[in-house]
Parts: structure tokens; sequence; C-alpha cells
């Protein structure tokens, strides 16, 4: 029986030294994979940093850019009231245009007619009359100062 108990020993001693080589193996192992975690912890703990930084790098852009746009859209706002603005004039300028044109039309037409009809029926009614006699003479007589006054001009402009 002690030779039993000898070899169970042997056995247990064994599995014992078996079981501290393996728990000495693993503890390395876990040592490793400890290392390896710390290092890919402080890996992706860095990339996340260059991704917070690049994020809030993109967002001052965005923002920067938004009020770029902003400004853009005012000066388009400001350009498109001038244009209606230049428009609403050219278009009175056109209206008045017209009207001016309008107007001279219908003095034109008043003086054709005068010229045409107004005169030659004065003509004939002042000749008709019996005052034509003094009437030409009191023309002549203007007539002639509206000259003498027109040389003394001139004379006086030498």
């Amino acid at each position: 029986m002690l030779q039993e108990l000898k070899r169970l020993n042997e056995d247990l001693q064994l599995k014992l030294d078996n079981a501290m080589s393996c728990r000495v193996s693993a503890i390395k192992e876990l040592e490793g994979i400890s290392q390896q975690y710390h290092s890919l912890k402080s890996q992706y703990t860095e990339k996340v940093s260059h991704l917070e930084i690049a994020c809030s790098s993109k967002y001052v852009s965005i923002k920067l850019q938004d009020e770029e746009l902003a400004m853009v859209k005012l000066l388009m706002l400001e350009n498109d009231a001038q244009v209606t603005t230049l428009s609403n004039s050219q278009l009175m300028v056109e209206q008045n245009t017209t009207s001016c044109q309008s107007g001279v039309d219908q003095k034109v037409e008043k003086l054709r007619w005068v010229i045409k009809e107004g005169i030659p029926n004065f003509v004939r009614t002042l000749s008709d009359s019996s005052d034509f006699g003094a009437m030409n003479a009191a023309l002549q007589t203007s007539s002639i100062k509206l000259g003498l006054y027109q040389a003394c001009v001139q004379m006086k402009a030498r």
C-alpha cells in the first residue's frame, strides 16, 4: 500500500508539475494578450482622437461654407432687387417715352394743321378784311424795328 501511495503521490506530483507548467504558459499567454489589448486600445483611442479632430475640422469648414453661402444668397437677393429696380425704371422710361412721343405727335399734327389749314385761312381772312392795309403797315413797321434792333445788338457784340 505504501507503494501505491508513493505512486499516487508521484502521479499527483507529475500532474501538479504539469498543471503548474500549464498555469505558467497560460499566464504568459494572458500577458501577451493583455499587451495586445493595451496596444489595440491605444491605437483605437488614437484613431478616435484623429476622427474627432477631423470631424471637428469638417464641422468648422461646413459652418464657414454655410456662412459663405448665406452671404452669397444675400448678395444675390440684393442683385435681384437692383435688377427689379432697373427693370421698373426702364419700364417707366419706356412709358414716359411713349407718353412724350404721343404728346409730340399730337403737337406735330396740330402744327401741320396750322401750316396747312390755319395760316392760309388766317391770311385769307386777313386779306378779305378792310383793315388789311393798316395791318400790313403795322407788320412792316414791326419787321423794320426788329431788323434795326438785331443790327444794333450785332454792332454792340463786335
